[in-house]
C-alpha cells in the first residue's frame, strides 16, 4: 500500500512587514481558510479577524452542519481556567459494642452497627489544561471555485481549518481531525498520535470523569446508663465509637456558574467547530508563503525550508481574546507525549450520617464508648482524592516555521 504523508497546516505567523512578493502571497489562500497568527495584534493583508473564535478552542469537523456551532461555555479571558467541582459519596462500617440495654425507648442517641454513608462536595478545581492564545484570521480570497486553485499556494497534503460548507477545490475532508483539537508535538513525541475519543457532535462533548475519594471521620462518643460487661444477654446491635477512614467516589460533575450568564453551562471549555480539510491536489499556485508561517506536519521532521518550532508544543490553542497578549501561555505544564491530563481536588466539605437507633437507656454512666447518632463532619486535612481526567480528544502534530 502506498504510504501518504499528511501535512497539517494551521498558520501561526509572526507578522513581519511583507515584501511585494509576500504581500501577494498573503492572498494565495483558499476562501474561508481559518488560520492562527502568533504575536499579531492585527490580521495580515488578505485576512480578516474571526470574531467567533475569540476565547474559544477550535474543534475540527467533517460535518458541514456543525460548522460554526459553539458550546455554551463562556469565552475565556487571558489567564482564566474554568473551575468545576463534584458531589461525592463515601461509606464505612462500624462494629458493635456490648450493652445490657434493649431496643426501643425514647433515647435516640445510639446508632446501629454496620455500614453508614456520607456525602459532600469537593473543592473547586481547574483541569490544568495547558493553553496558548493566538490571533485567528480568515482568508478573504474569492470563493469562486474556478478561481480557488489560482489563489491556493499551499502544498500537497496541507491540512487546514475552513469556515465554509465544503472543502475547496482540490481538498477533501480530513477525518483524523474530526471531533479533535490539534496539539503541537513535543520534541521526541509520537507524530500523528490521536486520541480515540471524538467530540464530533455537540452532545458528545463530555468532560465526565470520576475521582476515588477518602476521608477520616471521628464521630462523637455517647455513654449510656447501663452495664457494658459482655454477658449472654448483651445487646450487640449498637455501634461502637471508632475513628475510621471512609472511602467512595465522586458522582456528579458540577460546571461553574458565571455571574454574567444566568443559565448554567453544560460544558466546561468554550469550543467552536471548523471544517477540517487536507489538500489532495498537487497543483500549487505561484507565490511565496510568508516568512514565520507555522505549519503542522504528520511527520516529526520539517520539510526543506522549514524549521521545527516548539513554542506551542503540548498546548491547546485558543483564539486570542479581546485586550489580550498574543502568544501568552497559561494553565498547566505542556502535555507529555500521548498524555491524558489529570487533576485532583485538594479539599472538600462533607459529613457522615449515622442514623438513630433507639435504646432503652438514658444518657450517662457507665456504658462507655458508643457511636452517637447524627451528622459528623470529616476531619480537617484528612481528605484525599485520586487524580482523574476525562478523555479530551486531540491529535498531536509537528509544528514547523517557514524560514
Amino acid at each position: 500500500m502506498k504510504k501518504i504523508m499528511v501535512f497539517i497546516y494551521i498558520s501561526l505567523a509572526t507578522y513581519i512587514p511583507a515584501t511585494h512578493a509576500e504581500s501577494q502571497s498573503l492572498l494565495a489562500a483558499p476562501s474561508g481558510m481559518v488560520a492562527f497568527f502568533m504575536q499579531n495584534d492585527t490580521c495580515p493583508n488578505g485576512w480578516q479577524e474571526m470574531e467567533e473564535a475569540k476565547g474559544r478552542m477550535i474543534l475540527g469537523t467533517i460535518t458541514p452542519a456543525l460548522l460554526g456551532e459553539k458550546s455554551d461555555a463562556p469565552v475565556l479571558v487571558e489567564g482564566q481556567l474554568p473551575k468545576h467541582d463534584h458531589d461525592y459519596k463515601v461509606s464505612g462500617s462500624w462494629g458493635h459494642k456490648d450493652i445490657n440495654a434493649a431496643h426501643g425507648g425514647g433515647n435516640k442517641h445510639a446508632t446501629k452497627k454496620g455500614s453508614h454513608s456520607g456525602s459532600g462536595t469537593t473543592e473547586k478545581s481547574t483541569w490544568e489544561l495547558p493553553l496558548m492564545q493566538l490571533k485567528v484570521c480568515q482568508s478573504k480570497a474569492n470563493s469562486n471555485s474556478q478561481k480557488e486553485s489560482v489563489v491556493d499556494a499551499f502544498p500537497y497534503s496541507t491540512v487546514a481549518f475552513f469556515n465554509r460548507q465544503s472543502c475547496p477545490v482540490g481538498w477533501v475532508p480530513f477525518k483524523d481531525m474530526d471531533g479533535r483539537f490539534v496539539v503541537p508535538l513535543l520534541k521526541g513525541g509520537s507524530p500523528h498520535y490521536k486520541k480515540t475519543a471524538q467530540w464530533n457532535k455537540l452532545d458528545k462533548i463530555n468532560y465526565a470523569h470520576q475521582h476515588k475519594v477518602s476521608a477520616k471521620v471521628d464521630p462523637s462518643s455517647q455513654d449510656f446508663v447501663a452495664a457494658d460487661d459482655p454477658i449472654s444477654s448483651s445487646n450487640r446491635s449498637f455501634a461502637k465509637h471508632e475513628e475510621k477512614r471512609v472511602y467512595g467516589h465522586t458522582t456528579n460533575l458540577n460546571y461553574p456558574q458565571y455571574t454574567k450568564y444566568p443559565k448554567k453551562p453544560k460544558t466546561l471549555f468554550p469550543v467552536i467547530y471548523m471544517l477540517s480539510c487536507y489538500k489532495i491536489s498537487t497543483s500549487v499556485s505561484k507565490g511565496v508563503i510568508p516568512r514565520q508561517t507555522v505549519a503542522f506536519y504528520g511527520s516529526r521532521y520539517c520539510p526543506t525550508g522549514w524549521s521545527r518550532t516548539l513554542t506551542t508544543a503540548g498546548r491547546f490553542l485558543i483564539g486570542l481574546p479581546d485586550n489580550a497578549n498574543p502568544g501568552a501561555a497559561w494553565g498547566g505544564n505542556p502535555l507529555k507525549d500521548k498524555e491524558n491530563r489529570t487533576h485532583t481536588h485538594v479539599n472538600s466539605s462533607g459529613s457522615m450520617h449515622f442514623s438513630e437507633r433507639k435504646i432503652a437507656a438514658g444518657d450517662g454512666c457507665c456504658a462507655h464508648g458508643f457511636l452517637k447518632s447524627g451528622d459528623h463532619h470529616f476531619e480537617s486535612g484528612t481528605w484525599e482524592a485520586s487524580a482523574a481526567g476525562g478523555d479530551i480528544p486531540y491529535i498531536q502534530l509537528s509544528q514547523c516555521t517557514k524560514n
